[in-house]
C-alpha cells in the first residue's frame, strides 16, 4: 500500500477521540468555556450521570451571530493568533480551539446562545463535523447553554464502556468540577443530576460565588474542613534546602512567583485518610504537579504519618515561565524555577508545622469538677513539691528492681525445697516424649516428633525427594510390637487423644518403642501411576517451579492462581496430618501441603465478611457529618452498603449541600466502635470501585481476630473428615492463597510424575 494523506472526515474522528477522554474532560471544557466568556453563574445538568445528557447553561456575554459556523470548527478560536501568543497573551483557560470541534464529533450537539447586542437567542444544531444543519430563533437571556446527548456515541467500544462505569466516571468528575469550584472566584456554579427512577433533579454540589477560596471550600466541603485549615505563609528558603533541591537562583527578596492558599493542620484528625482533597493551580488554572505533591506529603509525615493533607495551593507566576500546552487536557504543566519553588515550599511548610508539635489542645475542667479540685485542695494545704523527669523514672525503676530481686530470691528457694525442680525432673520430662520410627523397606525413616514440641518449618528441596522424609504416621492401640503389621489409620483420633492425656509431672511409666513395618515403595508408585490423570503424564516440564521459601512467595502464589480452579479443591485427594499442623494432598499427579490453621482462617474470614451485620448503637441526637457534596450523593446512592456495615443516616434531599446526612445509628461490637473515619474510608474505596461492597479495615481487622481464634489451631490432630472439609472450603472463598494476616494457606511440595521417572 502506497503513502496517501488520511482524508480530513477521519482525521477529525481520531485526533477528537483524543481530545476528549472522559465525562471529566468533557464537562471542563464546557466549564472552561463559560468562565472565559465571563460568566458569573454556571449551572451543569445531568441526566443519569451524564451518560444521556450533558446540559451547561452560563450567562455569560454570549456568540456573535458571524462566530456561529466556526465555532465548532477545529482550530478555530478568539484566544490566541500567532504561537507566541501561548507565553503572554493567553489569560484563559481554553485557547487551542479543540473542544467543541471534539464534541460535535464524539457527541449530537446544540448550542442556544445570546450576545449581549443581539435582541433574541438562537438554537443552532450541529452535525458530527462540526456544520450547522439548521437554526431557530428563540427566547433566552443573555448567555449560552451547550447541550450533549450520548456522549462517546460514536465510539462503540468507548460509549459501551462509558455506560458501564458511569458511576466512577461521575465520581472523577465531581473531583474535577471540585477544583473549578475553588478556585473560580465571584463565579457560582452549581450541579444538577437526574436519575431515572425518582424523575426528580437533585442538586449534586453548589458554590456561592465568594470572591474569597476559603468560603469556596466550605461551600464545596462543608465549614469543618475550613476551619482546620490554616493559610500558607511563603517564607525565604533555607541554604539547606536550596542545596538539596539543586536551586542555582540566588536568594532575592521578590520571588519570581508567589504561592498562596489554605493546607490542614499537623494534628491528627486534622489530616485525610487518603489525597482525595489536594488541589493545585498554576495561575488560577487546576493542574497535577507531582513533584509538589510528593514534597508535601513527605513534609507532613513528619509531623502525621498516618494521614495525608488537605491542600489548596496557588502559584502565580509569569505566564512565559508555565507551560501549559503539554497535555490535551492541560492538566500537566512544566514550570521555570522549579528547585527554587519546592525548596521554597519546603521551608514554608516547616515554618508552618514545626511550632505545632510542641502543643496540644487544653481541656478545661467542668465547672463541678473544679469546685471539687478546688474543695480538696483547700482541705489539704500541703505543698506539692516540684519533682524532675529524671526523679521519678528512677523511682519507678528502682521498684522494679525490687520485684525482679523478690521473684529471683522465690525462684530459688523453691528449686532448693521441691524435688520436682531439679535436674532429675528435667530428665524425666524430657524421657515423657513419645517418639516412633519406623523403618520402611527401601530406607525411608518415618518419625513422629513429640507431642509437646513446636510445629517445624516445611521446606521442600530437590535433594530431599529421593533420600529421607519427615511424615506423621498416626498409630493405632493394637501397634504394641513388631508383629502387629501395618498401622491402621483410621484409629488415629483415639491414639492421639490418649497420648495427649498424659502429664509431664506424672511418673515415667512408658519405655521407648520401636516397630518396623514392611512394605514395597514399588506398590505406592504403582498405585501413583494408576491414579494419575492423563494430563499430567503429559507434561513435559512442571507447572511448579517455585520453592517454599519467604522471598518466593509471589512466585508460588502465581503458580498456584494459574494451575488451580475452585472447583479443583473438591477433587484433591487427602493423604494425611504432617506434624498436626498440615494437611497433605494430592490432585493429580501433585502432591500439595495446606496449613490447616491459616486456611481454617481465612474462610471463616470471609464468611464474616459476607454474612456478618454489625449490631448499631443509636445515638441520643443524630451527628453532622460534614460531608462533602460529591461524599453526599455517593452515601445516598450506596445506603445499602454503609446498613450492611452497621451505620445508619438521617438523610434530608431538600437541605443545603453538605448538610443533608446526618449519623443516626453507629456500629458496636464488644470493644470495637466505629465512626467518622470508617465512614470516609468507605466512601474513598467506593469512589474507585462503586459496584463492589467494601468493609472498612477497622472492620477487616476485628473479623481477621475472632476469625483467627475461632479456627483450627496448629497442633491440633484431624479427621479425615476435618481434613477433607478444610480443603473443599478453598473452593468456596474468593481468595484462598492467604490469610488475613499474609500467611500463606497452600503450597506444591513435589510432581510425582518426576519422582516416578527418577
Amino acid at each position: 500500500m502506497n503513502i496517501q494523506p488520511i482524508n480530513q472526515e477521519t482525521v477529525h474522528r481520531i485526533c477528537s477521540s483524543q481530545v476528549v477522554l472522559t465525562l471529566a474532560v468533557a464537562v471542563k471544557e464546557l466549564v472552561e468555556n463559560a468562565v472565559d466568556a465571563g460568566a458569573t453563574c454556571v449551572e451543569i445538568k445531568l441526566r443519569e450521570y451524564g451518560m444521556k445528557l450533558i446540559e451547561v447553561t452560563d450567562n455569560g456575554n454570549g456568540v456573535k451571530e458571524e462566530d456561529f459556523a466556526g465555532l465548532t470548527l477545529k482550530h478555530h478560536t478568539s484566544k490566541i493568533r500567532k504561537f507566541e501568543d501561548l507565553a503572554h497573551n493567553v489569560h484563559t483557560f481554553g485557547f487551542r480551539g479543540e473542544a467543541l470541534s471534539s464534541l460535535c464529533a464524539l457527541s449530537r450537539l446544540t448550542v442556544t446562545t445570546r450576545h449581549k447586542d443581539a435582541d433574541v437567542a438562537t438554537k443552532i444544531q450541529y452535525n458530527h463535523q462540526g456544520q450547522i444543519l439548521h437554526r431557530t430563533l428563540c427566547a433566552r437571556k443573555i448567555g449560552t447553554t451547550v447541550v450533549l446527548e450520548d456522549l462517546f456515541i460514536t465510539l462503540p467500544v468507548r460509549h459501551k464502556e462509558f455506560c458501564r462505569s458511569i458511576k466512577k466516571e461521575f465520581y472523577k468528575m465531581m473531583q474535577i468540577l471540585n477544583a473549578y469550584c475553588i478556585i473560580s472566584a465571584g463565579v457560582k456554579i452549581s450541579c444538577y443530576n437526574t436519575v431515572k427512577d425518582d424523575g426528580q433533579k437533585s442538586l449534586v454540589m453548589s458554590t456561592n460565588g465568594s470572591l474569597n477560596m476559603i468560603e469556596n471550600i466550605s461551600s464545596v466541603f462543608g465549614s469543618k474542613q475550613s476551619s482546620i485549615l490554616k493559610r500558607f505563609v511563603q517564607v525565604t528558603p533555607s541554604s539547606d534546602h536550596l542545596e538539596e533541591f539543586g536551586s542555582k537562583i540566588p536568594l532575592e527578596s521578590n520571588p519570581p512567583f508567589n504561592v498562596t492558599g489554605y493546607i490542614s493542620s499537623c494534628e491528627h484528625g486534622h489530616g485525610r485518610g487518603s489525597l482525595d482533597r489536594q488541589y493545585y493551580y498554576v495561575n488560577g488554572r487546576p493542574c497535577d504537579l507531582d513533584k509538589l505533591s510528593r514534597l508535601v506529603n513527605e513534609v507532613y509525615h513528619l509531623y502525621n504519618k498516618l494521614q495525608y493533607p488537605s491542600v489548596f495551593l496557588d502559584i502565580q507566576m509569569e505566564r512565559g515561565a508555565a507551560d501549559v500546552n503539554v497535555t490535551p487536557d492541560k492538566r500537566k504543566v512544566f514550570l521555570d524555577y522549579e528547585p527554587l519553588l519546592l525548596a521554597t515550599i519546603k521551608s514554608s511548610l516547616i515554618t508552618l508545622w514545626e511550632p505545632e508539635v510542641s502543643l496540644y489542645n487544653q481541656q478545661n475542667l467542668p465547672e463541678i469538677e473544679a469546685k471539687k479540685h478546688t474543695s480538696t485542695v483547700s482541705a489539704k494545704p500541703k505543698t506539692c513539691e516540684k519533682r524532675s523527669f529524671s526523679e521519678i523514672y528512677s523511682k519507678v525503676k528502682q521498684e522494679k528492681d525490687q520485684k525482679k530481686r523478690l521473684c529471683l530470691q522465690s525462684f530459688v528457694h523453691k528449686l532448693k525445697h521441691d524435688p520436682t525442680m531439679g535436674p532429675s525432673a528435667v530428665d524425666k520430662s524430657s524421657e515423657d516424649k513419645i517418639e516412633k520410627t519406623f523403618t520402611l523397606g527401601s530406607d525411608v525413616t518415618v518419625a513422629d516428633s513429640s507431642l509437646n514440641s513446636a510445629p517445624h518449618d516445611v521446606t521442600g528441596t530437590d535433594s530431599s525427594l529421593n533420600t529421607v522424609h519427615d511424615v506423621t504416621v498416626p498409630l493405632s492401640k493394637s501397634c504394641d510390637d513388631e508383629a502387629s503389621g501395618p498401622c491402621d489409620l483410621e484409629t488415629a483420633d483415639e491414639f492421639i487423644s490418649a497420648s495427649q492425656s498424659y502429664k509431664l509431672d506424672a511418673p515415667n511409666t512408658r519405655r521407648r518403642q520401636e516397630l518396623s513395618v514392611q512394605f514395597s515403595l514399588q506398590s505406592i508408585k504403582d498405585r501413583y501411576r494408576s491414579s494419575t490423570d492423563a494430563s499430567a503424564k503429559s507434561l513435559n516440564c512442571p507447572l511448579f517451579r517455585a520453592k517454599i521459601a519467604p522471598e518466593q512467595n509471589t512466585d508460588a502464589e502465581s503458580e498456584l492462581k494459574k494451575s488451580i480452579s475452585k472447583s479443583d479443591f473438591s477433587k484433591m485427594e487427602v493423604l494425611g496430618q504432617f506434624n498436626h499442623g498440615f494437611i497433605i494432598s494430592r490432585l493429580h499427579g501433585d502432591l500439595f501441603i495446606i496449613d490447616q490453621h491459616a486456611t481454617d482462617e481465612k474462610y471463616n474470614f470471609e464468611m464474616l465478611q459476607q454474612h456478618t451485620v454489625i449490631k448499631r448503637q443509636a445515638l441520643l441526637i443524630p451527628k453532622p457529618l460534614d460531608l462533602s457534596s460529591t461524599n453526599e450523593l455517593l452515601l445516598m446512592d450506596h445506603i445499602d452498603v454503609f446498613h450492611k456495615n452497621g451505620f445508619e443516616f438521617v438523610i434530608d434531599k431538600e437541605a443545603e449541600p453538605t448538610k443533608r446526612v446526618l449519623l443516626k445509628t453507629q456500629p458496636v461490637s464488644k470493644n470495637w466502635s466505629f465512626g467518622k473515619d470508617d465512614i470516609d474510608e468507605i466512601l474513598y474505596m467506593l469512589r474507585e470501585s462503586p459496584e463492589r461492597f467494601f468493609r472498612p479495615s477497622r472492620v477487616r481487622a476485628m473479623f481477621a481476630s475472632r476469625a483467627c481464634r475461632k479456627s483450627v489451631m496448629i497442633g491440633k490432630p484431624l479427621s479425615v473428615q476435618e481434613m477433607r472439609r478444610i480443603v473443599q472450603h478453598m473452593g468456596e472463598i474468593e481468595q484462598p492463597w492467604n490469610c488475613p494476616h499474609g500467611r500463606p494457606t497452600m503450597r506444591h511440595l513435589v510432581n510425582l510424575e518426576l519422582l516416578t521417572e527418577n
